[in-house]
């Protein structure tokens, strides 16, 4: 299925290239105009940043607080403005664009802009969805230990989320499957894709969709992910104690060991947040069944050092492997946090929180 998906991306990106090339005789005038917050940035210049391939595609100079950008473009872009704090995403096509600086999403002006605010506020909806649930349940006639175990469901368990996202923007995909606002609702839900969502929205998804770069790397990336699922060997690679010594992550996994692998990284909040859960369950369950393995991913070398210094880190850990990890197990979000049974098979592949300990219990019960 892998070797179909990608077949067609590539005779659909041929398409689409065409299709490109014809709009490029008849270029368009587009004109973008909004307010910051702040008048700090006065006579400052700032890019346009297309998110289908992260170019610049102009610099807007501030005037006070305000700016007017004058462009033309042959064909619709989803981009985004940053100026210091302050964004905003929008759609550029032909028209004048009013771009939002205060709320990021809520473009007005043209027809593209205007379904890009719809999505917006459906995105919004999804949060509005969960404070529900999750009032719900601390409402909820239920004893203390049902209660905690739903919360910690609700919160590290993404599976609900997906399928609220899924609800709510599949509809809008749907109805804007062949442009730029499909997109962003494609890139929404992709955001937190696997590979059974992706097959799900992959027939809604049209030839314009397809023919974007950052589209196509992130169903590669998804697809790479079926490599972390649960019953799949560990994938290894080799990288550095924190005395530069040469290690592989096969060293510490496959050992007869159940192991927890923390991916994590010294700029990463979560990450952060997650380590004193971690060394707790370490000295909890170490020992002749048990071991653990953060490694320091997509950061720099002293910046890893020093933050597993600062956490008092006692047990393995492997630094200055880039983004390796990330590429040969297709996953893009921190802290990612797998179990690995005795003989280096993946268990879980994305736990947080108490569902560390919880199914680190169902796998010494068995």
């Amino acid at each position: 299925r892998k070797q179909a998906i990608m077949k067609r991306i590539f005779i659909i990106s041929l398409l689409a290239a065409m299709i490109l090339g014809m709009q490029a005789q008849k270029p368009f005038s587009f004109t973008l105009k909004g307010t910051l917050n702040t008048t700090g940035f006065n006579g400052y210049e700032f890019p346009i940043m297309r998110y289908d391939n992260q170019k610049h595609i102009g610099k807007i100079k501030l005037k006070g607080n305000q700016f007017e950008y004058h462009g033309t473009a042959d064909s619709t872009m989803y981009c985004r403005i940053d100026a210091g704090t302050e964004f905003a995403n929008f759609i550029i096509e032909e028209g004048t664009i009013w771009v939002d600086m205060k709320t990021h999403g809520y473009p007005s002006g043209t027809p593209l802009n205007e379904a890009y605010a719809e999505l917006t506020h459906l995105n919004q909806q999804i949060g509005v969805a969960l404070d529900s649930i999750r009032k719900s349940i601390t409402q909820g006639d239920m004893d203390r230990e049902t209660r905690i175990k739903r919360l910690n469901e609700l919160e590290y368990n993404f599976s609900i989320r997906r399928e609220l996202q899924k609800k709510l923007l599949m509809p809008f995909l749907q109805k804007h499957s062949n442009d730029e606002v499909g997109v962003a609702a494609c890139q929404n839900l992709l955001s937190m894709g696997t590979p059974q969502l992706l097959d799900e929205i992959y027939p809604y998804l049209g030839e314009w969709i397809l023919s974007r770069q950052h589209i196509k790397e992130m169903i590669a990336q998804i697809e790479q992910s079926k490599k972390m699922a649960s019953g799949q060997p560990f994938i290894d690679f080799e990288g550095e104690d924190v005395n530069g010594n040469k290690v592989r992550l096969s060293d510490y996994v496959g050992k007869g060991k159940y192991v927890i692998v923390d991916y994590s990284a010294s700029w990463c909040g979560p990450c952060k947040a997650e380590m004193p859960n971690l060394a707790n369950i370490y000295n909890t369950y170490k020992g002749d069944r048990f071991d653990m393995v953060t490694v320091m991913v997509w950061d720099r070398l002293e910046a890893s050092k020093k933050m597993l210094k600062e956490f008092d880190v006692q047990w393995k850990s492997i630094v200055n492997v880039g983004m390796k990890p990330m590429e040969l197990y297709g996953f893009n979000g921190i802290p990612r946090i797998m179990l690995i049974d005795p003989n280096g098979i993946i268990l879980h592949n994305d736990l947080r929180g108490p569902l560390i300990r919880e199914q680190l219990e169902k796998a010494f019960s068995k």
